[in-house]
């Protein structure tokens, strides 16, 4: 009996020592902390008597946990191990329960015994004193050695009414005098993707930082809950709703207008390569109708949707071969054959323009022109000037891409207006152009 008694009183003490300091330097999720002991060994723990809450999302209650318990000096009471060998403890952090705080906002479930905050030594004293005042004859609490004394001494005289109870090991919880550090949340966010047009701006992410504790008075501080962050799919969002807010803000808006101006004056500089179909007022002419043409073109136009253009273009036909009794006398007809021979023309013109707005990169236009034609025809025996005035319109577009390059066409029809019975009566152009587009 004596042995067993031994026994009994040297596991209770070590038993009593099962609570020790640490610092939380990791939290894997808002019930499991690493923990590090003596300053050495880190210690994962599990916080006893709860469980994640199903309702909450586990990003933010691992959130949670860190904002209060992060970095922070906590005293680990352990209370036995899980099926996974870890260690099962509660954690008391400033005199407050790890699991009473998180279970208040909402992020973890109890399903077990919690520590409850324990009250401070002031607020006990009168309770203590109460308790106390049974024990007036007790000077001081026995030792084991003394225990163990008084048992070998005494031994005859143990009774079942004589036994001696081990008083429960008192805790003292003193409130630290200086100001908690102040753990800002760490936010991971997925960098947006591109949204048309508008690039999407980086992510800046803040790293946690510990404020240096202070002797002083506690300075009240604010901390951002976590619905107050943006979530991943925020910053898109945003994005989009700022590309839609330019959008309805731009004094241009497409197809709100056709006659609309650009707000900004364009020049462009190319070349033309087409067809020229020659009109003819007489059959008996010595040239052909077809040939191609190609030249150099220019249009400048103002804001206002006016603009001014200039082109030179050359072109050339075959000759013909035939007969003049065709027309004039059948007795005494004159043959002709020119085949060999190329009648080109070289046509100079100015043009008055004017643009359609329809998209930043269409621009259709409309022409008035006018100018002079030279006719580089060989010596024949028709009756054919040298040149004649020439004034007409037409028609074209322009489509500019997003480097400048510039391609467009363009149809018009120039009046002759030559005083000689051979003459061409007029031109159809039918062109292509490319070239560059200025600002």
């Amino acid at each position: 009996m004596r042995i067993l008694t031994l026994f009994i009183l040297l596991l209770i003490f070590p038993l009593s020592a099962q609570a020790w300091q640490g610092k939380i330097i990791a939290v894997d999720s808002s019930t499991s902390l690493i923990v590090l002991k003596d300053g050495q060994d880190p210690v994962k723990i599990k916080i006893s008597g709860i469980i994640p809450s199903p309702e909450v999302d586990k990003a933010k209650g691992k959130l949670e946990c860190s904002s209060i318990a992060l970095m922070k000096e906590a005293e680990i009471n352990e209370t036995g191990k899980n099926d996974e060998n870890t260690i099962l403890a509660d954690v008391i952090i400033n005199g407050q329960s790890l699991a009473q705080e998180l279970i208040k906002i909402g992020v973890v479930q109890q399903i077990g015994n919690v520590s409850t905050t324990p009250q401070p030594e002031s607020a006990n004293a009168d309770k203590s004193e109460s308790v106390a005042a049974p024990a007036d004859n007790i000077s001081e609490n026995p030792t084991s050695n003394k225990i163990i004394s008084e048992l070998s001494t005494n031994d005859d005289q143990i009774s079942s009414d004589h036994q001696y109870v081990a008083p429960a090991p008192k805790q003292s919880y003193k409130s630290v005098p200086t100001q908690a550090p102040v753990i800002r949340y760490v936010q991971v966010q997925q960098q947006p993707q591109q949204l048309g047009f508008w690039p999407a701006r980086p992510v800046q992410i803040i790293q946690p930082q510990a404020a240096a504790p202070s002797v002083t008075a506690p300075i009240a501080t604010t901390t951002k809950t976590p619905s107050d962050f943006r979530q991943p799919g925020d910053i898109a969002q945003e994005e989009y709703d700022l590309a839609i807010r330019v959008k309805k803000g731009r004094p241009l808006k497409k197809n709100q207008g056709f006659f609309l101006s650009k707000k900004k004056s364009e020049t462009f500089i190319g070349a033309a390569v087409g067809t020229q179909y020659s009109t003819k007022s007489k059959t008996d002419v010595p040239y052909a109708s077809f040939g191609p043409s190609g030249g150099l073109t220019i249009r400048h136009f103002y804001p206002s949707g006016l603009g001014l253009g200039g082109d030179m273009m050359i072109s050339g036909t075959s000759g013909r071969s035939g007969s003049l009794a065709a027309s004039s006398n059948a007795t005494n007809g004159t043959s002709y054959d020119y085949k060999s021979k190329s009648f080109n023309t070289y046509t100079f013109t100015a043009s008055l323009l004017y643009r359609f707005y329809t998209d930043s990169k269409f621009t259709p236009y409309i022409a008035a022109q006018g100018g002079y034609s030279f006719f580089g025809y060989p010596n024949t025996d028709f009756n054919i000037s040298d040149g004649a005035p020439v004034a007409g319109g037409g028609l074209g577009f322009l489509y500019e891409f997003d480097s400048g390059f510039t391609i467009g066409s363009d149809v018009r029809y120039l009046k002759t207006f030559g005083r000689k019975a051979h003459d061409p009566d007029g031109f159809l152009n039918t062109t292509i152009n490319f070239g560059y587009t200025f600002d």
